[in-house]
């Protein structure tokens, strides 16, 4: 591309000058990196005058909001568009994915296939909808509410990475026959 023995030229300045015209449909690509990178800092451009404790588990953006004496109003519309962005398409992926899954199981003949496959299929629906409802109750409904957010953000954060592994567990044979066994174990001790 560009010599950069001769000239102050990187293979990146190259890219930019000459990538465009090239191949325009990154120009969407970089539109829209860009817009992620103003968006961030905005986000990150409040400013705190009283108290700097946060009253949640963690640092996250409503309850910096909290504790902001910023105008909130442009950081909250570029909060909600983020997460609406980030959360919707993946709901909406997810239910055209199970309506698939279900035309597809309701096809299947035999009683048993139908009931492992909606037996499988259930569990995981299961811990998805913990993990989006918990995180569309944090971020895409109003905060009236600051202790059921921390209950929501908990939910999205220590339950449904701890059920992950227990329901999906619970699904191998061999798990079952254990977990029977210390639980016949425990009860006759008592």
């Amino acid at each position: 591309m560009g010599d950069r023995g001769t000239s102050n030229h990187s293979e990146m300045t190259d890219f930019i000058l000459v990538g465009f015209r090239v191949r325009p449909e990154l120009c969407i690509f970089i539109f829209l990196l860009f817009l992620l990178i103003y968006a961030m800092i905005i986000l990150g451009n409040l400013s705190f005058c009283a108290s700097r404790a946060i009253d949640h588990f963690y640092c996250d953006t409503r309850p910096l909001q909290r504790l902001s004496c910023s105008d909130l109003l442009i950081h909250k519309v570029v909060s909600f568009s983020l997460s609406s962005i980030i959360i919707l398409p993946t709901i909406i992926v997810i239910i055209v994915s199970y309506m698939y899954i279900v035309s597809t199981v309701l096809n299947i003949h035999s009683t048993k296939g139908r009931k492992k496959a909606f037996s499988t299929c259930s569990s995981h629906l299961g811990v998805v909808s913990v993990l989006y409802g918990a995180g569309f109750f944090m971020y895409l409904t109003p905060n009236r509410f600051p202790e059921l957010s921390k209950v929501a953000s908990l939910c999205y954060s220590l339950v449904t990475p701890m059920l992950n592994p227990l329901i999906y567990s619970l699904r191998n044979k061999d798990v079952k026959e254990a977990l029977k066994n210390l639980l016949e174990k425990k009860h006759t001790i008592h």
